[in-house]
């Protein structure tokens, strides 16, 4: 039986709000995060399904032919499997918008009441967490069963998605299938995501290559990632370095097992996908340190690098200064008439470069926290 409308609001704003981890609803809570923070929705309240006109249509079909003549085989293999349980193909653009589908006859007049037709509009901002949109939004493959979706007139819809990449990783379509029948099993739902992922790298084969990917990026070291799922990963883990991943998410951006997908990364990467992902973070968080005023603590939650175990010593060693920037001992040998016999490199590394205080030395009153300008052969 579907979820009464309310009941699943209160249950995805109690979620929220608690931030449960519960296993159904982990893949899609950043979604339902956006929903409510981004797109300003409400579970219970959702416009009537939007169906572009003709002519709209036609503007979002346009770009898209070549593409739609490569994946129309594709899309009559898929629905051929998917079609005898009154599954319906659908192919978007970038925006969420059908622009090509496949379903039998006496499904289409249902799928049609549902907006889940020839220009319908799926994009996460405007149906909230649906397969379309959320695949959109976070460039990977994914389910969203029944309660899962984030608007209560969902709750009976199931559906998966997986993104589709031109030669240069750029994501140019969504491949869908979506069904309308709550006796599915999500069991028996999640088989049909794996068929939407094969089909989508089959149509990404068909596709020609741009000039610029034959040398956007070195070839992959023999057994890694193919040079498609590379780039897919690497753009995926670049856009969401606030959020929180899992080799198990990553390795669905693959469209591989986790263990294939965490071999086959070291093996192309050179590291394995925790270590790239802690560097990525850090490269960002070094970039937002040295052009805010944010601090160190509050750029390490924003980039889900907290504490000091995670953060700091990783931070602290990217950011050291290279050892001849250090001056050396022989470099400093007076300040006004008095030889120093030690070195103070600490003060040294916090003073500027023209400028050196020396700190008074215990037990002696030789120095006495004078200021002298640094030797003009120190590196610049």
């Amino acid at each position: 039986m579907a979820e009464m409308p309310s009941h699943h609001a209160d249950r995805v704003r109690a979620i929220l709000k608690a931030q449960a981890h519960a296993t159904r609803e982990r893949e899609v809570l950043s979604s339902w995060d956006r929903c409510v923070a981004e797109h300003r929705l409400d579970p219970n309240v959702g416009a009537p399904v939007r169906i572009l006109t003709t002519a709209e249509l036609k503007d979002h079909r346009g770009p898209l032919e070549e593409l739609i003549r490569a994946g129309s085989d594709e899309l009559d293999r898929l629905h051929s499997v998917v079609g005898q349980l009154r599954y319906i193909v659908l192919l978007c653009d970038e925006r969420g918008v059908v622009v090509d589908y496949r379903a039998h006859g006496a499904d289409a007049h249902e799928f049609m009441r549902w907006g889940i037709t020839l220009g319908g509009l799926w994009s996460e901002d405007v149906e909230g967490t649906n397969a379309i949109g959320t695949a959109i939004a976070e460039h990977r493959g994914i389910t969203v069963h029944r309660a899962q979706h984030f608007r209560a007139r969902h709750v009976s819809l199931s559906c998966s998605a997986a993104p589709i990449l031109d030669g240069n990783g750029r994501l140019v379509a969504v491949l869908d299938v979506s069904s309308f029948d709550p006796t599915l099993s999500e069991g028996a739902h999640a088989l049909t995501g794996a068929l939407v992922k094969a089909s989508a790298r089959a149509i990404e084969a068909r596709l020609p290559a741009p000039a610029a990917s034959w040398s956007s990026e070195p070839s992959p070291h023999r057994g890694g990632l193919p040079s498609g799922a590379l780039r897919r990963v690497r753009q995926y883990i670049d856009s969401h370095l606030g959020e929180r991943l899992s080799v198990e998410r990553l390795a669905a951006v693959a469209g591989l097992s986790v263990f294939h997908f965490a071999r086959a990364f070291k093996q192309s990467q050179g590291t394995t996908p925790h270590d790239y992902l802690l560097e990525r973070r850090i490269a960002h968080a070094r970039t937002l340190l040295d052009g805010t005023q944010t601090s160190l603590s509050e750029i390490g939650a924003h980039e889900r690098l907290r504490g000091p175990k995670p953060l700091y010593p990783p931070f602290q060693e990217a950011r050291r200064p290279p050892p001849q920037r250090v001056p050396p001992i022989a470099a400093v040998r007076r300040i006004g008439h008095m030889r120093v016999r030690r070195p103070f490199a600490p003060d040294l590394a916090r003073c500027g470069r023209d400028t050196v205080r020396a700190r008074t030395f215990q037990g002696s009153n030789l120095l006495q926290d004078s200021e002298a300008s640094g030797p003009a052969d120190w590196p610049r």
